[in-house]
Parts: structure tokens; sequence; C-alpha cells
């Protein structure tokens, strides 16, 4: 698994309105991600899909990220992303865990 990623695709179901703010100027805001801080330094784009078949439904150019701190979570980000609309699929050589993949 890369730990320099410029890609992370999450499965985030859409109806789960804690994982994800729609900022209302064609931004929104992830939930809170486990990643390593390399990982969430180097990511430059953010698919988030209802499961790995479907193509994403929200993506996007990441603006910033913020390491979330609280009792018993380590490396827990949100990110800020600029909303482009466009299909993207999960990534055809997955090898991550069941909800996330670092391209």
């Amino acid at each position: 698994m890369s730990k320099s990623p410029t890609q992370i695709h999450f499965v985030c179901r859409q109806h789960r309105a804690s994982d994800f703010t729609d900022n209302g100027d064609g931004t929104f805001t992830t939930g809170l991600w486990r990643v390593c801080a390399s990982a969430a330094n180097s990511v430059q784009t953010i698919s988030l899909h209802d499961t790995k078949r479907d193509t994403a439904w929200a993506h996007g150019d990441v603006l910033g990220r913020e390491l979330v701190q609280s009792s018993g979570a380590r490396n827990r980000y949100a990110f800020t992303v600029q909303q482009i609309n466009a299909d993207v699929s999960w990534p055809a050589a997955a090898t991550g865990s069941s909800e996330k993949e670092y391209v």
C-alpha cells in the first residue's frame, strides 16, 4: 500500500449524513477517516462510493485536511474537497481494506 497516494477512495454510504457535509459552495467535507499522516498530506483527490461496485457519488480535489484528535481515535482526518462532476470508478487493482483504497 502506498503511503503517499494522490487519490483515496472511501466506501461512504450517501445516506449517512455523519460522513459527509455539503458546504453549499461547491465543496464538501468528509467525515473522519483513519489514514496515516503521509497519506493525508499527499492526497490530491477524494472519491466517495456507496460500494466498491458503484461510481463515486462525490469526488473532487482536496482543498484542506484537518487532523481531529479524540479519545481513542488516532490519525483521524476530515477532508475539505472541491466537488467535481465525474464518473469515477473504484480502482481496478484494489488491494486495500474494505472501506478505503490508496492510489
